[in-house]
């Protein structure tokens, strides 16, 4: 791979990783304390409530519901951070393949036809990639970073 062209994509990956934890993982850095203040709200409503289920109870049962409301916000929330998480990692996985298999589709030009190489580069399922990368003298599936490609691609095609 050129080096403008390696340069290009780490670029690219540098980008999204940055925008994505600026834009939309950044949103959700302070759930503690927005369950925290949602805890404070909810005790406030139920407690001042006239007419409410709550006006036969005590204050503490208040204040646990309140509390039991603001867990289950907290929770909702931190699933909507992991599902964000896990579309960011998607999303950077199959930016990964793409640009994986748009490199060996160029670079296979130069010795098959164009017809076998568009059907080798982006109909084969990318374990097969490795192994034609394999055939070029690059066994990347022996190297220190491909477990993380790989767990990244089961993760992703659940």
């Amino acid at each position: 791979m050129t080096f403008g062209w390696r340069h290009k994509l780490i670029k690219q990956h540098d980008f999204f990783v940055q925008q994505m934890r600026a834009r939309i993982l950044a949103q959700f850095s302070e759930i503690e304390a927005e369950a925290e203040k949602y805890a404070e709200d909810e005790y406030e409503r139920i407690g001042s409530s006239p007419g409410s289920e709550y006006d036969f109870y005590d204050l503490a049962h208040v204040a646990e519901t309140a509390n039991d409301n603001a867990l289950e916000f907290y929770s909702l929330l931190d699933d909507l951070r992991k599902q964000a998480t896990l579309s960011a990692v998607a999303g950077m996985y199959h930016q990964w393949e793409k640009e994986l298999r748009k490199f060996l589709e160029l670079e296979m030009r130069h010795y098959f036809k164009a017809a076998a190489v568009k059907q080798h580069a982006w109909v084969k399922d990318v374990r097969n990639l490795f192994d034609i990368l394999k055939e070029f003298g690059w066994d990347c599936t022996a190297l220190a970073f491909f477990p993380r490609i790989d767990a990244c691609r089961l993760v992703v095609n659940v």
